[in-house]
């Protein structure tokens, strides 16, 4: 049964359907019920009640479980990545690279010896070492390819004792036959090995007089 309010009470008494008992005692019950919906709850009556929050323990007991278990996982794949780079033996050297090469430690991808010399590989670039002409000193000159990689290609003249007295060497190329961007990096690079292995300066040249630049 819906209990009543106040105004709808009286409303009942004044047409007769409810006598002024049965109005005493719905009024006194709708107060209670006021007064028990006033009523501030008790710490005892708190405790009491059933814990609403209960059915979302699991829940965040679940959560803390996952944020736990991504933790751990963090800290054994930082500890794993931080093992491998403190105790890590890799050369981080061209001499050391050199000096696996001539042990045979290197993967063929990463160095081997041609002609007596270590060919190792790094930093996207081949590297040869070898001794500066009627010198005991070794440098280090960097290459775009490997000598494997180029080997298969024929190359004509030789080194005479031209080559070997000229202060000057010309990079003579086809000015025909285009890929000048290549033919530009070509030079540059030969350059800078010439100057650091024979002491030469060197200057682009047509092998043909063709074209107006030539």
């Amino acid at each position: 049964m819906t209990m009543q309010t106040r105004k709808e009470l009286e409303e009942s008494l004044v047409q007769g359907i409810i006598t002024q008992k049965e109005f005493d005692e719905q009024v006194r019950k709708l107060e209670q019920r006021e007064s028990a919906i006033a009523r501030p709850v008790s710490q005892e009556e708190k405790e009491d009640e059933p814990n609403s929050q209960g059915k979302d323990e699991p829940s965040g007991g679940s959560d803390k479980t996952l944020l736990w278990a991504i933790a751990i996982i963090a800290i054994i794949i930082v500890a794993f990545v931080g093992m491998r780079f403190l105790f890590s033996t890799g050369p981080v050297t061209l001499s050391e690279l050199n000096e696996q090469n001539y042990a045979g430690e290197l993967e063929p991808d990463e160095g081997y010896l041609y002609n007596g010399h270590s060919i190792v590989f790094a930093d996207g670039s081949w590297f040869a070492q070898v001794a500066i002409p009627n010198t005991t000193t070794e440098i280090t000159i960097p290459f775009r390819y490997g000598p494997r990689d180029v080997d298969k290609i024929p190359v004509s003249g030789v080194l005479n004792a031209t080559f070997d007295d000229a202060a000057l060497v010309y990079m003579t190329f086809d000015p025909t036959a285009g890929n000048f961007t290549q033919i530009a990096l070509a030079i540059g690079e030969l350059k800078q090995n010439f100057a650091v292995a024979f002491g030469k300066q060197t200057k682009g040249a047509c092998d043909r007089n063709e074209t107006s630049a030539c």
